[in-house]
């Protein structure tokens, strides 16, 4: 489960409850590359490289002897050599008692990798004793906009195109407050908004895995939001549509307001752009957004083999997202306990012209582990079967849970890759010999009888038994994977593990929210 305050606990399961949703979509080129960041005299504290972290809230409470910028009641810090917190580019000019600047103080951001630019996404800080940039130009290539009177903390700058940009720069010529030092936090280029509220219309998430890792099923994400001002017009000659493309994330986070009236959000994935997905009726007031997570967005794809071959766990996780591009390389958690785990084919030919989807698999299968897309950080996940989890009571469902047969299988046959001209198969009886089912697994991971055995060892302990089904009123904090004690009648319960479930939120309420659990074996 995903760590949780007690009061987020107790509002989540009570009878009365307030849940709300939260996604920000980014429309950036996934391929940009950041360059150098360089403007005016910079001050103090200041970190340049910050502008382009992706970090949009200003950390910066440090004490500075700016106009009555300084309290004293112990809300700020003495200001460091060099900031820990996110504080961005900070400039060493002080604004007039207009709040003008003498010389205009400008920020220049370069870029590489970028096709189509069509908006620009800018942060100041959102502490109030900071103040904003009031007017200011920002130069994209041939694109000059000029902004006056603002007193906004985020500004969206469009209605522009510009093909192959390197560069943006801002130029600030007059703060909001007197005897302040410009402070900006973020210059993204691109779109970068967040919809909550009645921004919404609806949403529907699906997130699941195999934990046996026979195949590897993955989550998708449907998301109406509010197109009354046509922002997403795909018809448009001007639209933001030309910047959208494959592999554009939206973040996505539920959340449950607590006693104090604050809200704790918990972050269920990051869904993607995917071939397209996207859909909108003539002049309709909404436009609807088809995603899929991370494992979605590689499962199809074609496995391009680097020159040099992993040989551990955490290299081939590695090897598989950096498939998607350079920005990616990070995207990834492997299980410390299954990272190290040496791992080598028996041949280059032998995951030549592979899926994506099949080298998970065969990894996740050969190491004792799943293949999911990370709720909390939307990265992909080589997580290995654990034994946490939460309660979850009849009072949390809409209705008893369904209990069925759970699969069976007579036989796993294994082909074992031993190096012979031809390969041997050694079969496994399974849980139930009269099933009709039977797995052929031909993992060139698995290069012995002893590993073979091993696994099907593992793959066993997800057949049989018992199958739960639910329909509750959701709880974000929930993972798939998590081994949950399940009351399935009054004061009877079991220990059941999580592997598919679903967030549904329409008409301002979380609610119909579906999981399904298998039994949990010694």
């Amino acid at each position: 489960m995903i760590e949780s305050s007690a009061a987020y606990k107790s509002a989540v399961k009570a009878d009365y409850r307030r849940t709300l949703i939260k996604a920000v979509i980014e429309i950036i080129d996934p391929d940009i590359a950041y360059g150098s960041v360089s403007g005016s005299a910079s001050a103090g504290y200041s970190m340049p490289e910050q502008v382009v972290d992706d970090e949009f809230v200003s950390q910066d409470n440090y004490a500075t002897l700016e106009l009555n910028r300084w309290t004293l009641d112990g809300s700020f810090e003495i200001a460091p050599d060099s900031a820990e917190k996110e504080v961005g580019y900070i400039g060493a000019a002080l604004s007039g008692t207009d709040g003008t600047f003498e010389t205009a103080q400008t920020v220049t951001i370069n870029f590489s990798g970028v096709e189509t630019l069509q908006s620009v996404t800018l942060s100041f800080s959102d502490n109030f004793y900071d103040g904003v940039a009031e007017d200011f130009t920002v130069t994209v290539g041939s694109t000059v906009k000029t902004i006056t009177g603002n007193r906004s903390a985020r500004v969206i700058i469009g209605d522009f195109t510009e093909n192959s940009p390197t560069s943006i720069t801002l130029s600030v010529t007059k703060w909001s407050m007197p005897g302040r030092h410009m402070r900006i936090i973020e210059i993204f280029p691109g779109l970068h908004e967040e919809w909550s509220g009645d921004d919404i219309y609806s949403l529907s998430i699906n997130q699941q895995a195999n934990l046996a890792a026979v195949a590897l099923p993955y989550g998708t994400a449907t998301l109406a939001v509010d197109n009354t001002d046509r922002r997403f017009e795909p018809t448009s000659p001007t639209g933001i549509f030309k910047s959208i493309e494959d592999r554009q994330g939206i973040d996505i986070s539920l959340g449950v307001m607590l006693p104090s009236g604050a809200v704790e959000y918990k972050k269920v994935g990051r869904y993607y752009q995917y071939s397209g997905g996207w859909k909108t009726g003539q002049n309709a007031m909404t436009i609807q957004w088809s995603l899929v997570d991370v494992v979605g967005m590689l499962s199809a794809r074609e496995y391009i083999l680097p020159s040099t071959l992993p040989t551990t766990a955490s290299g081939w996780i590695a090897s598989v997202v950096a498939q998607l591009g350079a920005n990616f390389a990070a995207q990834y958690i492997v299980d410390q306990t299954l990272a190290s785990v040496a791992l080598s084919p028996d041949s280059r030919e032998n995951i030549t012209g592979k899926k994506c989807a099949d080298i998970l698999s065969w990894v996740a299968m050969a190491v004792g582990g799943y293949i999911v897309a990370d709720a909390s950080t939307g990265k992909l996940a080589l997580k290995a079967v654990g034994n946490s989890g939460g309660n979850v009571s009849l009072d949390d469902l809409e209705s008893f849970p369904t209990v069925s047969a759970n699969e069976d299988v007579a036989a796993l046959i294994f082909t074992i890759h031993n190096g012979a001209s031809e390969l041997p198969q050694h079969t496994v009886a399974g849980n139930a010999p009269a099933s009709s089912n039977t797995l052929s697994i031909d993992n060139p991971f698995i290069k012995s009888t002893t590993a073979a055995d091993a696994v099907a060892a593992r793959i066993l302990k997800f057949y049989g038994g018992n199958a739960f089904d639910s329909t509750g009123r959701g709880d974000p904090s929930e993972e798939i994977g998590d081994a949950d004690t399940l009351e399935i009648a009054d004061g009877q319960t079991v220990s059941a593990r999580r592997y598919a479930q679903s967030f549904a939120f329409g008409n301002g309420v979380l609610s119909g929210c579906k999981s399904q659990y298998i039994e949990v074996k010694a």
